[in-house]
């Protein structure tokens, strides 16, 4: 792997960068992105106040001018408001439609200093939008040089497809201005960024090899050497190294891994890696020896006058003319560093490991109670495969075929592909079990809680008068969902995604934080736990009776929660027992333009994910990459949820 653009190493610092600062931010709450039905009343409104002026909105200026008297008013807004989204989003897109890149950008930057949303996609959404309308030289010009900074954002991200989008629209920006300057530097990213791609699918191919092969020499020198030489990160790939097929580079790793705890070990071990570099070019030399600087960095203070003094002092000056800041290894290896990302695949003991790991890096257990008595599992970031390959698909879509299932299951069997690697970068908490029905007795009980059935007086599901009512279309026979008043151990049903924001809202309220739903990416990587198999028991249907309830098992009805077999991370029926909402809106392309980081679905649609399997439905339809969507109005007779909730300071105390 020989990438041997400059630009590229300045790149592995920038995510270094980038990674230290989301560490440091693990604490600062972000409130989320409203849903789909709050947002559109934001809208509204922003369209009532505003529209009128925009249609009179004739020239650039006059847009522009808008678009600042939208951002001012959503600074004295409520933060983290619904109303300041809307009024943020709206300035951005007329901003960034008046070819106005600098404001379009500032709208996006208040935005994501308040919300939970992915800057640096939305940046170069922004700038995307910008680029064709851009028709001053100075517009021309500020496109330019605002893209190049977001290529890098969207580089650490592994967000290669759209760096290379916004470099080629920016090379146009800079090339019809006459920025020449700009134009060269662009092209030099653009071919860094296509190095870097490559160099990105090498380790994907590298990661589909482990998934079999654990051990494979060569994989894990490929991801190894993508993880430490391309993207900086160390911790992640030593241990890949350690087990790689480059003889040297495994020696070496080995005895990083095994650290050094003397001053006269820490400079051999500099040495070592300086050493080593020396038999290397390009960027994987301009990486060991910033590796090798982190040993230094970290002797230095240490030395003694003389000789071994002065040959670190000039090196590590040799390293600063590369105009990076070198790693600093004692707080990397220091108890309070930020843990390693639980990287798919990996057993259940790695996953506890993880788990225990960010809780003492967090300060908080791995396990919370709230105060209507709901628990919690702590769940590490990481990344993992998401969704099925094309092949797999290809191959359940013959079963279904075999098995004469209805069209609407082969078209969502369709949505589960392509497979792509996602990242989950915040720690968050997700209900060890579904939401029974004696907890959301509390909020109907709390709140008078009805339907909007119940309200216009054409029956429905909740509470009236103290007393549980059942939705008509559902038989007495599903006694585990309100056919008996025995069964507050059960999962609730019958919710809709509107009644399950309704129990988010009023919960938050009750306990100062934030509970959601979680996004479907976040459902299936908890769900999956470090697994990559059908189910997170494996691939055999058959074993599957120990870990879900299904049709085949659970006798058209219901179970109490926590009853089967919980996954690696002590998560409860992630596989049956009820189908469970999630927070995303759904369409059944979404997955061939999700960003890698932290993804939340589609922008728009009429539909929500809800994920999981259910009593009603056969083990295919539960496994971990199979994806449901419908009307946020649904009610059904196994269809329920489960809570998450952001990690912050005070889960300490719970």
């Amino acid at each position: 792997m020989q990438i041997t653009s400059q630009h590229v190493v300045v790149q592995i610092l920038l995510f270094v960068s980038a990674m230290a600062t989301a560490g440091e931010s693990l604490g600062q709450q972000k409130s989320p992105v409203p849903d789909g039905k709050t947002l559109e009343a934001g809208h509204k409104a922003a369209r009532d106040i505003y529209g009128p002026r925009f249609k009179q909105a004739k020239t650039s200026a006059q847009k522009l001018a808008l678009a600042k008297e939208m951002l001012d008013t959503a600074a004295k807004v409520p933060d983290g408001s619904p109303d300041q989204y809307a009024l943020l989003r709206i300035a951005g897109d007329i901003a960034a439609g008046a070819g106005e890149a600098p404001t379009a950008l500032m709208a996006v930057e208040r935005l994501a200093a308040r919300f939970d949303v992915p800057a640096a996609k939305l940046k170069a959404e922004a700038l995307l939008a910008a680029a064709p309308r851009s028709s001053l030289s100075s517009q021309h010009k500020a496109v330019a040089e605002a893209a190049a900074k977001v290529v890098d954002e969207l580089a650490t991200t592994d967000e290669y497809e759209t760096a290379l989008a916004l470099c080629e629209a920016a090379r146009g920006c800079a090339r019809t201005g006459r920025q020449n300057t700009l134009l060269k530097d662009l092209t030099s990213r653009a071919e860094a960024i296509k190095k870097l791609a490559a160099a990105f699918q090498e380790y994907r191919a590298a990661l589909a090899v482990l998934e079999t092969s654990p051990k494979d020499a060569v994989a894990n020198l490929a991801a190894g050497r993508y993880l430490c030489v391309v993207k900086g990160e160390w911790d992640r790939g030593l241990a890949m190294l350690s087990l790689g097929s480059d003889a040297e580079l495994k020696t070496l790793a080995l005895k990083d891994v095994q650290g050094a705890n003397s001053t006269e070990e820490q400079v051999a071990l500099g040495d070592a890696w300086w050493s080593l570099a020396d038999s290397r070019t390009g960027q994987e030399k301009d990486a060991l020896r910033l590796r090798a600087g982190s040993w230094y960095k970290q002797a230095k203070s240490q030395l003694a006058a003389g000789l071994v003094q002065v040959k670190v002092t000039t090196r590590l000056e040799e390293l600063s003319k590369l105009g990076v800041d070198i790693p600093n290894l004692s707080e990397a290896r220091s108890s309070a560093a930020t843990p390693p990302l639980a990287v798919a695949p990996f057993d259940a003991a790695t996953a506890k490991a993880h788990q225990a790991a960010w809780a003492k890096h967090l300060g908080v257990p791995v396990e919370i109670t709230n105060s209507i008595g709901m628990k919690f599992m702590l769940i590490p970031p990481g990344e993992f495969d998401m969704g099925s390959s094309e092949a797999d698909v290809a191959k359940l879509l013959e079963q279904a075929k075999t098995t004469k299932q209805p069209e609407w299951y082969s078209t969502l069997l369709r949505a589960e592909a392509p497979k792509h690697r996602v990242r989950i970068t915040k720690p968050f908490w997700l209900g060890r079990h579904e939401v029974t029905r004696g907890q959301f007795r509390r909020f109907v009980e709390d709140r008078d809680y009805r339907t909007e059935g119940e309200r216009d007086g054409k029956g429905g599901f909740g509470f009236v008068n103290g007393q549980w009512k059942q939705d008509p279309r559902v038989t007495w026979n599903w006694t585990g969902g309100l056919g008996s008043e025995q069964v507050d151990d059960h999962p609730v049903v019958n919710v809709t995604w509107n009644d399950v924001t309704a129990f988010c809202a009023w919960l938050s309220q009750k306990e100062g934080e934030t509970w959601h739903l979680p996004t479907e990416a976040q459902w299936e990587y908890a769900c999956r736990a470090g697994t990559t198999t059908a189910w997170y028991s494996g691939d055999n249907e058959g074993a599957l009776k120990e870990d879900g309830w299904f049709v085949a098992n659970a006798g058209h009805k219901t179970h109490p929660v926590g009853q089967k077999s919980p996954n690696a991370w002590g998560l409860y029926d992630m596989h049956g027992n009820v189908l469970e909402w999630c927070q995303d809106c759904y369409v059944d392309h979404y997955y061939a333009t999700s960003p890698m980081a932290d993804p939340t679905g589609a922008s728009g649609g009429s539909c929500r994910v809800y994920r999981g399997g259910g009593v009603g439905g056969g083990a295919s339809y539960g496994r971990a990459s199979f994806r449901y969507g419908d009307g946020p109005g649904l009610r059904t007779y196994d269809l329920g949820f489960r809570l998450a909730r952001r990690v912050s300071s005070s889960s300490a105390s719970r």
